[in-house]
């Protein structure tokens, strides 16, 4: 799996970069200090995973934002998304969610940070765990990497076990011995306790008949205090229901009373029926002679003022409906006409500032005719011009250049004069003359001494002509170069001049052209051409914009027409009202006109809201005679055909008083009931309160009632009954009172009676059984069950120490065979077969961690080696370890070989660029040899510059160069 690419919105340093197209074998980021390579390693960490709380990372501007396209090696791709602290969301390339463990293949985060990612932090920690007291700190310097840290954990935690088990029951677990001890003493004191507390027991005849007759008096007594506790509960809820039966007499007495003035047409409906006649018939008269004294302000016949209100009636309301429309209509009219009224002001004003040169810039615009200027045309043209200009300054820039260059060589011609190259000669043929003749005379002479001088003099002619001669020579190549280019300036300098000609000559010829698209967009001559296609767009967008205002204002006045013809229709509507009825609502409207149409619409609104008034009031007076015909109808009926009218109202207050009368009747009927019910309720609501009136015995009284002529069987007789042998309530109380002592004196010689029978019996418990005894199982218990808790214990901490153990010994022949053996081969390679294997001991405390070397030589500790072959050591372990993970996920390396010399790092690029095949890796660095080495080695590399935030992509040449200079 690799990343294919990635965006980082917003995370720390980085705001706003894409990095697209990523290579899927090696992408190298190179950046000086503080460019952002930690922050950008921190992105990569946590972007599957999402990030951390704890402040480990750099804080975001507004909010974390991360974007990443994924590419599995089945070439799947997934879209994935980190917002905030959130999970990171997943989709498919079909817009599917998916689950990162199905693309890591369940890696967890903790393992992912641990193996794949290799830093320069995370070395430099190395020399100091190293060097730690701990054995566990050592080897955890090299197997964090591995992901197999936990390992380093066994021997301390199988040494916390095997002490906890030690601490409870000693190396052998004898009872005796350790936490066993004080459990094992207290059973041994138990039971000798026991056996002494069994020797104790004694007889209790003469306790036992003393309290057989104490118990057969409480049972007497018992039978008496149940008497007592039944009669004292009966006369409290005497006590209590007294005033209830008292107004249940009362009521009695009142509905004996009242049975004569019982109606037995009685029903609620009628009573409600005639209460709301005669409220009706009040009320409709009040009304009628309210309605009346109105209509009499009006003079007129009433039929005549109904009959014309009405007929116009639909007229009036639909006229006073459509107010609100009208005036909204109104409203928006007018705000369009002050919108509109604005709207053609700006367009003058971006007119006159379009043209300064316009008196009247709408005439003006109206006589530009756009339709008849070929707009592609001007754009050819004005492209032109443009080209040629640039032409023109070109070759302008060019002869300038060449003049200089002219002036220069014709300066140099003047200034650099030749030699006599016939001076030269003759001066050495004269020389070589003399010379010979000096030879020859030495024959005559000093043969030797002349020989030598004259071949001295050779020498020093060959000098002279050497010299002299070719500095001539020399002087004559370079006159004769720069004539040749003076020549070949001139040449140039004479055709630019003619281009230049010909470039004016089309200029002109263009710029007469556009002098005439000038003219017809209304502006002067000599204007600027560059203007023209924006002055031509905004001239286009204005002259649009002043035929859809001229739209708009004639779309105004057709409806401001069509609400006059509606004012106008209406208000001949209530003219022909106000003449026929003579109420003076509409005089001489028409004659009059308002200012404005919001006035007028004013008016005639509120002359349309008195005629609407007069309407409904005509309307309900109507409205309540029917009504008042209706009611006395319905009156005559409930109380029968041969009532008189005139009457009508006495008869119904006769009627309604007997309805009311019968009512009472019934309502104190209903109390009674309910109130005899609710007592009888009370009664039977309880087994109890049944059970102890059956229990009484109830004497006769003098008193008769109905309800006691039947047989006193129910719970309601009896206690009616009960009632009529008291006469008040006092008599009620004083029996309760009484009962009440006597019940309380009974209840003391129970209590006194059962404190002496439970002395008895606990002297006889005593005596029946000792207490120590059972004290002595107790604690006997209490002490096995402890020593067995402590022995469990004990047996679980030996196990686990045992398991351990043998995990221990199964992990480190795991991590050899499967670890270990690839490691070593891949650190031969980059210490160049110095370090041939490595391995562990049996004891992890005892042995640590060994490597050998290619001599033969076993270095037991890590302690004995190098910084830097530490490092390669654990990068070795980790290379390893990171090959066997399934899928081939991407790796992060932050300057992980500063440590390293230039023949260990070769090789160690070499290992990464053969890992890179089937592994995306990151190569943050600072050091540019890293660079070249990976340049020589593969080209299957992406190059990044990252300065100070921005990604960008670059040569490694570049790259190197950036890196090299210091900041």
């Amino acid at each position: 799996m690799y990343l294919k690419n990635l965006y980082i919105r917003d995370f720390g340093i980085f705001n706003n970069q894409h990095l697209q197209q990523l290579s899927k074998n090696i992408v190298l980021i190179g950046g000086k200090n503080r460019a952002g390579k930690s922050t950008f390693l921190k992105v990569l960490r946590f972007l599957a995973y999402g990030l951390p709380q704890d402040g480990s990372i750099p804080p975001a501007k507004n909010q974390y934002y991360l974007e990443a396209d994924l590419v599995t090696k089945t070439g799947k791709g997934y879209n994935l998304n980190l917002t905030g602290f959130a999970r990171p969301e997943i989709f498919t390339e079909n817009g599917v969610k998916a689950e990162l463990e199905n693309i890591y293949n369940g890696l967890d985060q903790l393992s992912y940070q641990q193996l794949f990612t290799i830093t320069l932090d995370e070395l430099q920690q190395l020399d100091k765990v190293v060097k730690g007291k701990k054995t566990r700190k050592r080897l955890y310097s090299i197997l964090l990497g591995a992901g197999l840290s936990e390992l380093t954990k066994v021997p301390s935690l199988a040494d916390k076990y095997f002490k906890t088990a030690q601490n409870i029951g000693g190396k052998l677990g004898d009872p005796s011995v350790a936490n066993f001890k004080p459990y094992y003493h207290a059973i041994k004191a138990a039971q000798k306790k026991k056996q002494t507390a069994l020797q104790e027991i004694n007889t209790f005849q003469e306790k036992q008949q003393l309290l057989t007759d104490n118990e057969t008096e409480l049972i007497n007594l018992e039978k008496n205090i149940n008497q007592l506790e039944k009669e004292e509960f009966i006369f409290d809820l005497l006590k209590n229901n007294y005033p209830v039966i008292e107004e249940l007499e009362k009521l009695k007495l009142k509905l004996k009373q009242q049975e004569k003035d019982v109606s037995q047409d009685f029903s609620s409906e009628k009573l409600n029926k005639a209460i709301n006649y005669k409220e009706d018939l009040t009320d409709l008269e009040k009304q009628l002679t309210a309605k009346k004294s109105q209509l009499n302000n009006f003079t007129g016949d009433i039929s005549a003022l109904k009959s014309t209100l009405l007929t116009n009636k639909s007229s009036v309301r639909s006229f006073l409906n459509r107010q609100e429309l009208r005036e909204e209509k109104l409203s928006q009219i007018l705000q369009n006409e002050n919108k509109l009224k604005q709207e053609f002001n700006d367009l003058k004003i971006k007119l006159q500032d379009l043209n300064t040169n316009w008196t009247d810039p709408l005439l003006e615009l109206t006589k530009i005719e756009l339709d008849l200027i070929n707009q592609q045309q001007l754009k050819s043209k004005l492209t032109l011009h443009k080209n040629l200009a640039d032409q023109l300054q070109e070759l302008q820039q060019e002869n300038s250049i060449k003049q200089e260059r002219l002036e220069v060589l014709q300066k140099q011609l003047l200034d650099f004069a030749g030699g006599d190259k016939k001076s030269i000669l003759r001066n050495t043929y004269l020389l070589l003359l003399i010379t010979t003749l000096i030879g020859a005379g030495g024959f005559l002479t000093n043969f030797y001494l002349l020989s030598y001088f004259s071949l001295l003099l050779f020498f020093l002619i060959f000098i002279y002509y050497n010299s002299n001669y070719k500095e001539i020579i020399n002087k004559e190549k370079i006159i004769s170069d720069w004539k040749l280019e003076q020549s070949d300036l001139q040449h140039r300098i004479t055709k630019i001049e003619h281009e230049v000609d010909q470039i004016t000559a089309n200029i002109n010829k263009v710029e007469a052209d556009l002098e005439q698209f000038n003219l017809k967009l209304g502006l002067k001559e000599n204007e600027s051409f560059a203007l023209l296609p924006e002055y031509f767009n905004q001239l286009q967008d204005l002259k649009h914009k002043n035929k859809n205002l001229k739209l708009e204002k004639m779309e105004l006045r057709t409806k401001k027409a069509e609400i006059t013809a509606e004012l106008n229709d209406f208000a001949k509507k209530l003219s022909q009202i106000d003449q026929q009825l003579n109420f003076s609502l509409f005089d001489n409207y028409s004659a009059s006109r308002k200012p404005s149409l919001s006035q007028e619409q004013t008016e005639l609104y509120k002359a349309a809201v008195s005629c609407k008034d007069l309407i409904l009031l005509a309307e309900e007076y109507e409205q309540l005679l029917v009504r008042k015909e209706n009611l006395v109808t319905d009156i005559v009926k409930i109380l029968g055909d041969s009532t008189a009218k005139k009457n009508l109202k006495a008869d119904l207050d006769n009627y309604l008083l007997n309805l009311q009368l019968t009512e009472q009747y019934l309502k104190l009927k209903t109390d009674y009931e309910h109130k005899k019910q609710q007592l009888e309720h009370t009664l039977t609501a309880s087994d109890k309160i049944k059970d102890f009136l059956n229990d009484i015995q109830i004497s006769q009284s003098n008193e008769t009632d109905e309800d006691l002529l039947f047989s006193q069987e129910t719970a309601y007789q009896k206690f009616i009954a009960i009632f009529y042998n008291y006469s008040s309530a006092t008599a009620v109380n004083k029996k309760y009172e009484e009962c009440s002592q006597e019940l309380a004196i009974c209840k003391q010689k129970k209590k006194e009676l059962a404190d002496k029978i439970t002395t008895l019996r606990n002297k006889l418990t005593e005596l029946a059984d000792s207490a120590a005894i059972e004290t002595a199982q107790q604690e006997l218990n209490q002490a096995r069950n402890h020593l067995k808790k402590l022995a469990e214990q004990y047996a679980l901490n030996k196990s686990i120490y045992f398991l351990l153990n043998k995990l221990r010994s199964q992990m480190i022949t795991k991590a050899e065979k499967e670890l270990l053996e690839p490691a070593a081969n891949i650190l031969a390679r980059i210490t160049d077969n110095e370090y041939q294997a490595i391995a562990t001991g049996a004891e992890l405390d005892a042995t640590e961690f060994k490597t050998t070397l290619a001599d033969g030589t076993v270095q037991a500790s890590v302690n004995n080696l190098s910084r830097g072959t530490l490092e390669q050591l654990f990068l070795a372990v980790r290379i390893s370890r990171i090959k066997e993970i399934s899928p081939a996920l991407p790796i992060i390396l932050d300057d992980s070989f500063v440590n390293f010399d230039r023949s260990h790092l070769y090789h160690t690029a070499e290992i990464i660029s053969e890992l890179a095949v089937d592994h995306q890796i990151f190569i943050l660095t600072c050091h540019p040899h890293l660079i070249k080495f990976i340049q020589k080695i593969t080209n299957q590399v992406q190059y990044w510059q990252l300065e100070k935030g921005q990604f960008n992509l670059s040569k490694p040449e570049a790259l190197i160069k950036h890196l090299s200079y210091s900041d």
